[in-house]
């Protein structure tokens, strides 16, 4: 083989290092605390379900927030892509905590305040009568004034 075909091949090599490198940097800026990410299962434990959100390693939910609440079972399997929100980037141990049920309140919410916006109706289902109103599920507990 010609030297400097095999110089032009490290080269190349060391372009698409650097390429891969640069664009790893780029996705790990972009991940902050307090954002909702997409993230796939990559496996479900005893305790906790592992996620992965393109950062440089996987997040984890606790395994309770995952769980239907009837039957004891996981919500979620390997490779589900699901929305989680990011709670808190620990580097020093390697560690990233999401939440399920932050990600969904916070989704929840965004439309209640479109439709606030908006002056539309948002229903729900009245879970019972307290002091002053009623305590009404629209994907998450609210009250309404009597």
């Amino acid at each position: 083989m010609d030297p400097e075909q095999n110089n032009t091949m490290d080269n190349d090599e060391g372009m698409d290092q650097l390429s891969m490198e640069e664009l790893m940097e780029s996705s790990l800026q972009s991940l902050r605390e307090g954002e909702v990410v997409n993230g796939t299962v990559v496996a479900v434990n005893s305790d906790e379900v592992l996620i992965d959100i393109g950062y440089k390693c996987e997040g984890s939910v606790p395994l309770n927030e995952l769980t239907d609440p009837e039957t004891g079972e996981p919500t979620v399997a390997v490779n589900d892509v699901i929305e989680v929100f990011v709670e808190r980037l620990d580097e020093s141990e390697g560690r990233v905590r999401l939440s399920r049920d932050r990600a969904t309140k916070l989704k929840i919410w965004g439309v209640v305040e479109e439709a606030y916006k908006n002056g539309e109706i948002v229903t729900g289902k009245v879970l019972e009568r307290v002091k002053g109103g009623l305590a009404v599920d629209i994907g998450i507990r609210a009250f309404l004034p009597g």
